[in-house]
């Protein structure tokens, strides 16, 4: 188990933050001495590491409590897919790159970024937040 000082530490968020999330029941530590104070476990350490992730990703605190708590919550499904969409992302600022570099047009890589961001309307129009797969489109666009 570690303290609450020692877990900000380790993943450089404010005691504070960690307090706030407890209180919106997003991370509940897993364990409180008689004194009161939050000692956090390896799996609640853990849990932290993919809200942070989460939070990177641009998700909200309601969002992600309530990807976190839902009934059909898969960790490793979620994980999965925000890796993808990372990898998407990942690769759309590639080709962006490519494009300063090799052409400095700035038509094409505005119609590119309107592509994109129709594909991306696409995911979360029709399979939420999480989506379950990478879309045939997406993949296409990648290619």
């Amino acid at each position: 188990m570690k303290s609450v000082s020692e877990v900000s530490k380790l993943a450089q968020v404010s005691v504070r933050t960690l307090h706030y999330y407890d209180e919106k029941g997003i991370l509940t530590p897993s364990h409180f001495s008689e004194a009161g104070y939050r000692y956090y476990s390896n799996e609640d350490i853990n849990k932290l590491k993919l809200i942070t992730i989460f939070k990177e990703l641009g998700l909200t605190l309601n969002e992600i409590r309530k990807i976190m708590t839902d009934k059909d919550y898969d960790e490793a499904k979620v994980i999965e897919t925000q890796r993808q969409m990372l990898v998407l992302k990942r690769d759309r600022l590639n080709h962006l790159i490519e494009e300063l570099t090799e052409n400095n047009q700035y038509q094409t890589i505005s119609v590119e970024e309107n592509r994109w961001e129709l594909i991306w309307d696409e995911i979360y129009a029709t399979q939420g937040v999480v989506q379950s797969e990478v879309l045939e489109p997406v993949k296409d666009f990648v290619d």
